[in-house]
């Protein structure tokens, strides 16, 4: 097998998917603003979530933890070969929220003070852009897309680290909105 002609193909697969889909994930991520739903009762915005990945032919599976009704998983797989995992959130922080406009108005709701419509939407476009990229070149392996709901002081992913969530994945990528662009190996 040509790894390097693979990820050559990859790389330009996943591309060309960005920026087929770049209107329509701007899109996704405005809903998400729009709902600002703060920790623990995220519904609409999990529902937003798991509806694509059950369009995209991920297998949903909600209520993962007592408690917990807002964390998903959505997962397809192409056969065997390494299980690589993404995590999304979508929670919102009280009293934060902004009207969307060139200059700051607030709105004295809820809202996304850092970013977290942004992650929930990029990292679930990140699972969908490897999925057609593997699916083309016919690469084995599973994806995860794992539902976080409640970081912003709910501390869900304790939760699910505690209940074994996050259990047999190779390797899982994340990213956050911030100031500055650096990897992590934390």
């Amino acid at each position: 097998m040509n790894y390097i002609r693979i990820r050559e193909n990859a790389e330009s697969l996943v591309m060309d998917w960005f920026k087929a889909k770049e209107g329509w994930l701007a899109e996704q991520s405005d809903r998400i603003w729009s709902l600002a739903e703060v920790k623990f009762e995220e519904y609409r915005s999990v529902g937003l979530l798991t509806d694509i990945f059950t369009q995209e032919g991920f297998l949903v599976k909600t209520g993962l933890i007592d408690g917990l009704e807002t964390a998903f998983t959505a997962e397809w797989s192409n056969g065997p070969g390494p299980v690589v995992a993404f995590i999304g959130e979508y929670d919102a922080l009280p009293d934060l929220g902004y009207e969307m406009a060139d200059h700051p108005v607030p709105t004295g709701k809820s809202g996304h003070g850092c970013g977290h419509n942004l992650l929930g939407v990029g990292s679930m476009a990140a699972a969908l852009a490897a999925k057609n990229a593997m699916a083309t070149l016919g690469v084995g392996g599973t994806l995860k897309y794992f539902g976080c709901p409640a970081e912003e002081g709910g501390y869900a992913k304790v939760f699910m680290v505690r209940d074994g969530v996050f259990k047999g994945i190779d390797a899982l990528l994340r990213w956050h909105p911030a100031n500055a662009t650096y990897v992590s190996m934390a």
